[in-house]
């Protein structure tokens, strides 16, 4: 077992969403709580396999999938906007049933997450820096 910290890619000071949600074709329903926002979203569903990536900012969208394959926790996905109304992204997230848990909504570039590794997989443990947290 091992324990690592990994950093979230911020670069501007965007507003950043780390959450799980069980499977890809719950991506739609985030999708469609956004359509009118410019965001980015690249979602997990197996560690070790590419993303599922969506959005209507093609910058946002990498940075999103950057951050969750440095990550690589299994059903987990980040979103990326340029927003200044972050809470507003949260309330839209959280009217969407498929969304188990928000680990982070930041607009930080200090953020990083703690991910245990096993032979069975990894998990999100925690995080430091400066967020704030939502459950859904």
């Amino acid at each position: 077992m091992s324990m690592l910290t990994i950093k979230v890619e911020n670069p501007g000071s965007l507003n950043v969403v780390m959450g799980h949600v069980p499977l890809s074709k719950n991506l739609e329903q985030i999708h469609d709580a956004l359509k009118d926002v410019g965001f980015g979203l690249a979602f997990k569903q197996d560690s070790h396999e590419p993303a599922t990536q969506a959005g209507t900012d093609l910058s946002l969208v990498d940075l999103a999938r950057r951050n969750v394959d440095r990550v690589d926790v299994s059903q987990t996905f980040f979103l990326v906007t340029r927003t200044t109304v972050a809470k507003d992204v949260l309330q839209r997230l959280k009217k969407v049933p498929a969304i188990q848990a928000i680990y982070c909504a930041t607009s930080s570039n200090n953020v990083e997450i703690i991910v245990r590794e096993n032979s069975s997989g990894r998990g999100v443990m925690g995080l430091t820096g400066n967020y704030s947290n939502a459950q859904c």
